[in-house]
């Protein structure tokens, strides 16, 4: 059983370019292996509980609105990378950014639409058309803040560094009794 500080549930924020898909990739693993599920974030009901979910920047407050119980009885944590490194790799990673010959003036006019980010799911309510500008918001421009903080409160129960996530993620580890190891997926993005 994960120690999670009296609460029964882990919510991992993961926002782009912050080690969040080797993160997700660790905790299916402890989970499966300790018998603890691993569900999509959209999976969660009321009653779910001994869970862990992974949400992306742009639907905690979505689900925190949606899944009020299971939010506050959830331990959450998150990584935040140096943000100009996480924008650069970001840059360096994301499809409309392949082409190289994309300015940061015509990168700005994309997104400049995408203020509702974290008040819609923009999946499910805009046309697949711009899905891909509302994803560039995410690996760009999205300041770690914006979807960490709510009111000036932090959303999370602990941060862990990028710069130091190996250490880190061992640390938290122990420290909440789920045994995660940590592979490198996505090297060259």
């Amino acid at each position: 059983k994960m120690n999670l500080q009296g609460k029964s549930n882990l919510i991992f924020i993961k926002g782009a370019k912050t080690g969040g898909s080797s993160i997700v990739r660790a905790l299916r693993i402890a989970g499966k292996t300790e018998g603890v599920q691993f569900k999509k974030w959209s999976e969660v009901n009321k009653d779910t509980k001994n869970t862990i979910i992974a949400i992306p920047p742009d639907k905690v407050f979505l689900f925190k609105n949606q899944q009020k119980i299971f939010w506050e009885n959830s331990y959450k944590f998150s990584v935040c990378r140096n943000p100009i490194n996480k924008t650069i790799s970001g840059f360096n990673y994301h499809p409309l950014c392949d082409k190289k010959d994309l300015t940061l003036e015509e990168a700005f006019n994309l997104v400049s639409k995408c203020s509702d980010i974290y008040k819609t799911d923009w999946k499910v309510n805009k046309p697949r058309t711009v899905w891909q500008n509302y994803s560039l918001y995410n690996h760009l421009f999205a300041t770690q803040k914006e979807y960490l903080y709510e009111d000036g409160k932090p959303l999370f129960d602990e941060i862990l560094s990028f710069e130091n996530l190996s250490q880190q993620i061992k640390e938290f580890s122990l420290k909440i009794d789920l045994h995660l190891e940590l592979p490198h997926i996505n090297k060259n993005r």
